[in-house]
């Protein structure tokens, strides 16, 4: 398979990120697809549910899906404050085959990039 997915979050206290569509949206329900087309150039696949959450409404009751064809993937950044260890843990809770992942540690920047 050249494809992996990241990040069906179905908790929507723990948002990964919110988006800008028509307003300070909420987003959650999240199912990222990668496609590699050749060398570090992946095809996305992006779909998720959305809240009005800039108008007070914060019930995910919209779909989004967005289809980028061509863009570069150098892998997942790890924030410094997370150990190894827990950065693991969360790569294997939000990415459908983290076996694929390896851990890069270059001069203090550390970030998981495909094997």
């Amino acid at each position: 398979m050249n494809y992996f997915k990241i990040g069906v979050c179905k908790d929507p206290e723990l948002t990964a990120f919110d988006i800008y569509l028509l307003g300070h949206d909420a987003t959650a329900f999240h199912t990222i697809k990668f496609t590699k087309v050749e060398n570090q150039t992946y095809q996305i696949n992006w779909k998720g549910k959305l809240a009005l959450a800039y108008a007070g409404d914060y019930e995910f009751r919209y779909d989004f899906h967005t289809l980028i064809s061509s863009t570069s993937f150098i892998g997942i950044t790890i924030p410094d404050e997370l150990t190894d260890l827990r950065a693991y843990e969360l790569l294997e809770r939000f990415v459908s085959r983290p076996a694929l992942f390896e851990l890069k540690n270059d001069n203090g920047s550390r970030w998981f990039v495909l094997k």
